[in-house]
């Protein structure tokens, strides 16, 4: 009875935290917590707040957002204000407000780092140790994976760009973790991704748990930000063998308030689910579309109807929850997963294939569709890459990972702009503010 209270003490308060030091006082006391067997480590690994959240930010930089004038100049976190403008620091000094997106991946991956080490103090075989097991090195991964996008250079092959984010393999937070190159830690996310694929069952017991179709969706993402197109290919193939079915948006309500399916009753394209930390400024009433990109879609477009409602003042808001919840989804799906598959097939020279799979996914998105002919690879390849952009529209941090490796190319590299208050805001391709500031030093130091 002890051991159970003190456990589902460690779990209620791990999951009440509201400033960093709750936690860190939780987690000094790790050694007076007993976790002994493989359910004890799964319900901690099933804690959806830590192990399924992730940041934000970065939806908020991306271009694909709009703000309301008076929302972007005074609702929210300073750190989502300065994101949307692309402030060098845009934590300006603060001390555990909007620092979510450092310390919820990092929690995240301490829980796992707990897992790990729990599974290897087991003498005798259990049931589902294998699984809390590869969970925790799927955890481990993708949430490492979510800290490169905001806080490392864009991967560079070769490049030896030091990174600043500690990699950390134990849970004692004693332990300072190492600092190694950015291309080290993309290396480091594949070793934990890969060594969790034949330890998860090939489809989740439940769509917040990992398993090996999600680790293979996350190699893909992987292997396609480091621009290693054969490998990435391979993993979207072995995923898409067993999985390829697809929503068709013809079949959604889209007059409802939210079109989709909730998870509950099954979205069937989902793999993995996951949402982004709640900032104000991604909230259902808030969020709003870029008419740029609002103009991309054409009319036969069944998204527009899906994703978008019309307000009184001529824009936008985004109602296209992949969940059917007001929260956004920023888990892994099928659909992401056949446009990065295209994108490789297209990047290696299979550009007939690409076309096709793309197809497939534009039945299902457009009324009478009707496949472009004569199509050069330059044009597909193109095509893929809009498709992306509105398919995955604030998917998580899938707009601000393509800015960042497309950038490195002068065909797709583009400038940001934004107005506001009669100031203009400019981000230029490759510029040093995709790369997020690692947050002030009282908050690394609490985080050692």
């Amino acid at each position: 009875m002890k051991k159970n209270m003190l456990y589902l003490l460690f779990i209620c308060l791990c999951c009440s935290c509201k400033k960093m030091d709750d936690w860190l006082d939780v987690k000094s006391k790790n050694s007076d917590v007993i976790l002994s067997t493989v359910a004890d480590y799964q319900s901690l690994l099933d804690n959806t707040t830590v192990m399924n959240t992730t940041p934000g930010l970065s939806i908020i930089a991306s271009d694909n957002i709009h703000l309301l004038e008076n929302m972007a100049l005074t609702a929210g976190l300073q750190a989502e204000r300065n994101a949307y403008i692309w402030k060098k620091d845009i934590y300006e000094g603060a001390i555990g407000v909007g620092t979510g997106d450092w310390t919820v991946p990092f929690r995240a991956i301490a829980y796992a780092n707990i897992a790990l080490e729990g599974m290897d103090k087991l003498t005798t075989s259990s049931v589902g140790r294998d699984h809390v097991r590869g969970s925790a090195l799927f955890y481990r991964g993708f949430h490492y994976y979510q800290l490169l996008q905001l806080y490392a250079k864009p991967y560079q092959e070769g490049a030896n760009e030091p990174c600043a984010l500690p990699q950390r393999f134990v849970s004692d937070i004693e332990n300072e973790g190492s600092f190694g190159t950015v291309e080290g830690c993309y290396e480091q996310v594949v070793t934990d991704l890969k060594a969790s694929v034949d330890l998860l069952p090939l489809t989740p017991v439940h769509k917040t748990r990992p398993s090996k179709l999600g680790a293979l969706a996350m190699l893909a993402k992987v292997y396609l930000l480091m621009e290693k197109y054969d490998q990435a290919l391979t993993y979207t193939e072995e995923y898409l063998n067993s999985q390829t079915e697809l929503l068709d948006f013809a079949t959604l309500n889209t007059s409802a308030t939210l079109p989709f399916p909730t998870l509950d009753v099954g979205n069937k394209e989902i793999i993995f689910y996951a949402g982004p930390i709640s900032y104000t400024l991604l909230s259902f009433g808030n969020l709003r579309i870029n008419e740029a990109l609002f103009a991309k879609y054409r009319d036969n477009d069944l998204r527009k109807a899906a994703f978008f409602r019309p307000n009184a003042d001529g824009t936008k808001s985004f109602k296209g929850r992949y969940t059917g919840t007001v929260g956004l989804f920023s888990g892994l799906a099928t659909n992401e997963i056949m446009l990065i598959n295209a994108e490789c097939l297209v990047r290696i020279g299979r550009w007939q294939e690409a076309g096709d799979v793309l197809n497939k996914l534009c039945t299902k998105r457009y009324k009478d569709y009707v496949a472009p002919t004569n199509e050069t690879s330059e044009e597909l390849l193109q095509r893929i890459l809009e498709e992306r952009n509105k398919e995955l529209l604030f998917t998580g941090s899938c707009r601000w990972e393509d800015l960042r490796r497309l950038n490195k190319d002068t065909k797709f590299a583009i400038t940001l702009v934004r107005k506001l208050a009669g100031k203009e805001y400019m981000l230029p391709p490759n510029d040093a503010r995709y790369s997020f500031p690692v947050i002030p030093q009282e908050i690394i130091t609490l985080t050692k």
